[in-house]
């Protein structure tokens, strides 16, 4: 069985294009209504005439690109993962030593799409296969440092301020930035308590086990809010992160199964 993320999206460094879409996934009709992220707007009429142009001149280029963020043990090669502070020192590496039920220690792996600098993005498709998945103790799936999914939605509430991402159909998003400083300490529990940004608005569809437990792992978001967590970042440094914690059990926190997507990026270059 196979999952899709299909993703239209054009940027340069603080500009975006809006799309408008029918059904969450599912590609959209590019319009050139002005698109608000954080009180900013940003006109993208010479974005949408210039990647028209790009097309219509053959200039546009393909990047196919797979994402992996490998099983963390394998990728550090350790039996224990989590960089707990040992005792009698404060931090360690922004860490904190062992406490029960608490995000004390995190594993963060980051994946940059291979972009030239000054290419303007016109297209990005992505898909994954399901996978059977198993992690512990808590993710943080990020895009560009912004929050795409979590299993401890009760920290990101109680613990992150969101910024209001206003979307074309006038619909408005929290947009929480992910901040290992303010989320550690916070509690968390082995049920179910998950974050998925824009799910409550039909706009995304995730799902995935909880944490401890085998089962398989799925993301589908609507493509307008990737845009707009794209819009100010330049396109050599777009970039993916999973975060992994851990709280008291240095033999089985801060890891997870492989997770990987593969991706097909049209662009051409400014």
């Amino acid at each position: 069985m196979k999952s899709t993320w299909k993703i239209s999206v054009i940027l340069l460094s603080a500009t975006l294009l809006t799309i408008t879409f029918n059904n969450c996934g599912q590609n959209g009709s590019i319009t050139s209504k002005e698109s608000t992220i954080s009180g900013q707007s940003t006109d993208v009429e010479v974005i949408i005439s210039n990647c028209a142009q790009a097309i219509q001149q053959g200039k546009i280029r393909t990047l196919n690109q797979n994402i992996n963020f490998e099983d963390s043990r394998v990728e550090t090669g350790k039996a224990n993962i989590c960089n707990f502070a040992p005792a009698g020192q404060t931090t360690a590496d922004g860490n904190l030593s062992t406490t029960n039920g608490q995000m004390r220690s995190r594993y963060e792996q980051h994946r940059k799409l291979n972009l030239p600098a000054n290419a303007v993005l016109c297209d990005v498709q992505m898909s994954n296969n399901l996978q059977s998945f198993r992690y512990d103790d808590v993710f943080f799936f990020n895009f560009n440092n912004y929050l795409l999914a979590t299993n401890n939605r009760s920290a990101v509430n109680q613990r992150l301020n969101p910024t209001s991402m206003n979307l074309s159909t006038n619909q408005n998003i929290d947009l929480f930035t992910y901040d290992w400083t303010s989320l550690r300490t916070a509690g968390f529990s082995n049920v179910s308590d998950d974050y998925c940004i824009g799910q409550a608005q039909g706009l995304a569809q995730c799902s995935w086990p909880v944490t401890e437990q085998q089962g398989s792992i799925k993301f589908q978001f609507n493509s307008e809010m990737l845009i707009r967590m794209s819009a100010n970042v330049a396109a050599e440094n777009q970039t993916f992160s999973f975060v992994i914690t851990g709280d008291d059990d240095p033999s089985l926190d801060c890891y997870h199964e492989k997770l990987a997507f593969s991706m097909a990026v049209k662009y051409y270059i400014k």
